[in-house]
């Protein structure tokens, strides 16, 4: 396995500087010791297990109060970095008035921005649809509190000469996306620059194992810009370096990963070198170098690998497996609940994608999360995925971006963090296609996958091939509580729960024709349902209402009982846990329940009347659900119900003696919870939400930004 290291940098020796940066430029060219191709021949049977040369192996100092990797994204790619190019603010602007599309703006650059010209840039922009300007204090409030985007093209700057005294200034030309009246924030950020050498020392390889190297091009710097990347390995015994990596990268090429095979080795000398051929400025940010290594097959109770769906606003009432009136999942019903075990009665925590999900991956409550929703890097809670990554699996994520977004500290653990934006009639697919071209790629090593998708959500958009599908039935009303101008949104929901589930049974398959099904824990949920009128209200994250936070939850896989129907009430907290339980990980860092031991002994029975906490987007909302009993409180409205009289929440009870123990409950939680936020943050998160153009584009097609 790979021992310490250290850096190219001050901290050696110059003498050791210059012998390490030899072994590097003066590298043989490449033998067959090195292969681009997937990692996908079989380590004599075994799979392997994945170990990482993180930033101290190279002697990388972690920067002060900052609890997770340094993510870098290049292209719809977010990788975690050796070191991740410093961002130097050169100019801000707010309240720019526009009229026309094709803006050019006139920006003032820092004392500082001088020495970056050459550096690549970042531009981020909000426009807000404005005529007459806002006052300075609410404009520096959305500016702070709201989206920016960071458009990948269309703009570009013109810096003056050289020579040019007084103030500096350069004209930015930017194309927006209409025409039309509105205010500009802008910010321009160089890229500063970052090592482009590094050397990790005293590591060890065994016969078999494989490296992964990955490099690219960061930042939007010219489009014709290349670099040379250069790797070599040098071990004890070794008359010469072996080469490992020679090649030519450019912006487009994305992330470049090349899987080598480096042989034994004790005691090696891995070098990493970038450089421009012609001596531009560039940041080759270098990932996280991964080591996969043969590991005998022997997991807890047979699971190697999991896999977490995620069916974005999917309500468990509508899956005909959990009693709906409509075949919408069948080949849910087929492969996951007659053959896994499914819970009946699980609670999300909060009706908004952000919050639920980050629920999911850290295993705690809204009011313990110290930002909703938001997980910054000060942050000391580990996510689902940083567990896994720890116990050596491989770790992937793709999702369709939108609230489930890497500026959110989504991507935290992830070897790889994907974001697709989509259209509306092609949600799903690309990403479930991304998912099956991993299961291909990693089939000789332990992986976690993330598959996250809101092709359930409204807009409601199936593909075509649906459209007449659920339409001019006859028999029972499946949803009869639907008022009738809810019944055409909930007949197209239907048809996208249909098609999200034959998207489903395609990876299911993948997963079987690779051979993986046997040892893979296949893990499928919603982050939160949907209302179509019930109540009063249409979609999500403004009640609490039944219909608004009912989740499915369903797990098949080794050591899972096969048809089991569990209806004790959980909550979507207790996935992590019982994810870690599964796979023999001990995890207390959070406020859910290990539900395995539940799962595979018949006789351990859940209790009945845990309590379960939730809020949603109103004034001081929070409420509680123990046993029967409901409790909706907010600032301005309290609203009780008894599910044994009431299932469907019409009529509140007036009065009732529980009340008063019930909201104790409720109080102790959030003030238990307010104290694990505290413990937790490290530090505050980055005032500015940045996000790329694509991201912009899905919270804006799923009505989160107007």
């Amino acid at each position: 396995m790979p021992r310490s290291g250290q850096r190219i940098a001050k901290g050696a020796g110059r003498s050791r500087l210059k012998a390490l940066l030899r072994l590097a430029l003066l590298a043989a060219p490449l033998t067959s010791a090195c292969s681009q191709a997937p990692f996908s021949d079989n380590l004599d049977g075994s799979v392997a297990s994945v170990s990482r040369l993180g930033p101290a192996a190279f002697g990388l100092p972690t920067p002060k109060g900052i609890e997770h990797a340094a993510m870098v994204v290049i292209g719809d790619e977010a990788r975690p970095a050796l070191l991740a190019p410093p961002r130097v603010q050169l100019s801000e602007q707010l309240n720019v008035a526009v009229e026309a599309r094709d803006v050019v703006i006139d920006l003032e650059i820092t004392a500082a921005g001088e020495k970056l010209r050459d550096r690549p840039l970042m531009l981020a922009v909000q426009e807000i649809p404005l005529a007459r300007a806002l006052p300075t204090d609410a404009m520096a409030g959305v500016a702070h509190q709201t989206f920016w985007h960071r458009p990948a093209s269309g703009w570009s700057v013109q810096w003056p000469d050289a020579k040019a005294r007084g103030p500096l200034h350069l004209v930015l030309r930017y194309q927006r996306p209409k025409a039309g009246a509105a205010r500009l924030n802008i910010t321009l950020d160089a890229l500063g620059p970052i090592a482009q050498a590094f050397a990790a020392t005293d590591l060890e390889f065994q016969d078999g194992s494989k490296l992964l190297l990955a490099s690219g091009l960061a930042g939007q710097g010219r489009v014709d810009a290349q670099a040379r990347i250069r790797a070599n390995l040098t071990c004890d015994g070794d008359e010469a370096p072996r080469p490992l990596l020679d090649r030519m990268i450019r912006p487009h090429d994305g992330w470049v990963e090349t899987t080598i095979t480096p042989g034994a080795c004790k005691r090696g000398i891995l070098t990493m070198v970038a450089d421009a051929p012609d001596k531009a400025a560039i940041d080759v940010a270098w990932a996280v170098p991964r080591v996969l290594t043969p590991v005998a097959t022997d997991p807890p109770h047979g699971i190697e690998n999991v896999i977490l769906i995620s069916l974005d606003t999917l309500r468990a009432d509508h899956l005909s497996g959990y009693g709906y009136g409509r075949p919408t999942s069948p080949s849910i019903d087929r492969e996951l609940i007659a053959q896994g075990t499914t819970f009946l009665d699980v609670t999300t925590t909060f009706p908004q994608t952000d919050i639920s999900h980050l629920s999911l991956f850290t295993g705690v409550y809204p009011a313990a999360q110290p930002v909703r929703g938001r997980l910054a890097a000060t942050d000391a809670r580990r996510t689902l995925a940083e567990v896994l990554q720890k116990a050596g699996l491989a770790t992937g994520a793709f999702t369709e971006d939108a609230l489930v977004s890497g500026a959110f500290g989504f991507w935290y653990g992830f070897d790889t963090f994907v974001e697709r934006s989509f259209e509306h009639d092609r949600r799903g697919s690309s990403t479930f296609a991304d998912g099956i071209r991993f299961l291909e790629s990693h089939r000789d090593e332990r992986f976690f996958l993330f598959l996250h998708t809101y092709l359930t959500h409204d807009p409601y958009v199936a593909p075509p091939r649906y459209d007449a599908l659920f339409r001019d039935e006859k028999g029972p009303d499946p949803a009869p509580w639907v008022p009738a101008k809810g019944r055409h949104h909930l007949d197209a929901y239907d048809r996208t729960i249909r098609a999200a589930d034959d998207l489903v049974g395609e990876l299911l398959a993948a997963l079987e024709h690779t051979g993986l099904a046997k040892n893979t824990l296949v893990v499928l949920l919603s982050d939160h349902g949907e209302s179509f009128g019930e109540h009063g209200i249409a979609g999500h994250g403004f009640a609490a209402h039944r219909e608004q936070l009912w989740i499915p939850l369903i797990l098949r896989g080794p050591g899972i009982p096969a048809g089991r129907r569990i209806d004790a009430p959980i909550s979507i907290v207790d996935v992590l846990p019982t994810i870690s339980g599964l796979m023999g990980i001990d995890f207390r860092n959070g406020q859910g329940v290990d539900l395995s031991k539940s799962i595979k002994d018949l006789k351990i029975r859940l209790d009945p009347e845990r309590p379960i906490f939730f809020s949603w987007l109103r004034h001081e909302a929070a409420g509680v659900r123990r046993g029967k009993l409901k409790l909706m409180r907010s600032a301005d409205q309290k609203l009780l119900y008894d599910a044994a009289t009431d299932p469907y929440e019409w009529k509140p009870l007036i009065a009732d003696a529980r009340e008063k123990a019930v909201a104790k409950e409720l109080d102790q939680h959030l003030t238990e919870s307010a104290n694990a936020a505290k413990a937790t943050r490290a530090g505050s998160p980055g005032s500015r939400l940045d996000v790329d153009a694509n991201t912009e584009r899905s919270l804006r097609a799923l009505g989160y930004i107007e």
